[in-house]
């Protein structure tokens, strides 16, 4: 595994063989990674959260590409010290934080309160993200429930994405709990889903017919 492009471009980065995690392949991750770019994905002073971590590599991307600031969650304590040490390696540590605990866990009790750090805000309140990497393990079930799951108001910031890795044998839903998928791409075996919230997409869609839209707020650009 390598990270593709960015400040840590090239970089190769361990993975948590024998810990029962399937990092996607380099060939999904750079058309996956590809498809975010002619999105708008990510940009400066974004932040990331990726689920069922594993090596870290989707996240670790994100923040080689700009995001400023990424929470990995991953049960797995081994898992776990592996992103740790490639976040040192990469020399992203300082933007990111490592949370050792079961994915649900970690969503029932939100994303922690936002740091003082000047790239990643200041307060106290609980911020959503602007772009959430899920990639379970392809047998793990429920996978629909969590997209649903996340495109609440409490983790998915309004005009974010959700990215879900998964087989191409699951049969994920095209409109799941106030998101819609926007793009599809199987690779073999192996797919991944773009979501994005209703409302965002319903005011894009206005915005081209013409219709009187709300404006972005400062500093964040329209995508």
């Amino acid at each position: 595994m390598r990270v593709i492009a960015g400040e840590a471009r090239g970089l190769r980065l361990k993975g948590p063989e024998g810990f029962g995690t399937r990092p996607m392949a380099d060939r999904v991750k750079e058309s996956l990674f590809g498809t975010l770019d002619s999105l708008g994905y990510p940009q400066a002073g974004d932040r990331a959260l990726d689920l069922y971590a594993g090596s870290g590599a989707l996240g670790i991307e994100a923040l080689s590409r700009g995001a400023a600031w990424c929470d990995f969650v991953e049960q797995n304590g081994g898992a776990a010290r592996i992103i740790a040490a490639n976040l040192a390696f990469t020399r992203l540590a300082e933007r990111a934080a490592v949370h050792q605990l079961p994915v649900e866990t970690f969503l029932k009790t939100r994303l922690p309160p936002r740091r003082a750090a000047a790239s990643h805000g200041a307060g106290g309140d609980p911020v959503m993200c602007d772009i959430i990497f899920l990639d379970p393990p392809y047998a793990a079930p429920g996978i629909a429930a969590t997209v649903a799951q996340l495109g609440g108001a409490a983790y998915l910031a309004p005009t974010g994405l959700l990215v879900v890795g998964h087989a191409t044998a699951v049969d994920l839903p095209d409109a799941a709990g106030g998101l819609r998928r926007i793009r599809h791409k199987t690779f073999g075996g192996s797919a991944f889903s773009l979501y994005k919230r209703v409302e965002a997409l319903d005011a894009a869609e206005a915005a081209d017919a013409g219709e009187p839209t709300e404006p972005a707020a400062a500093g964040e650009e329209s995508r």
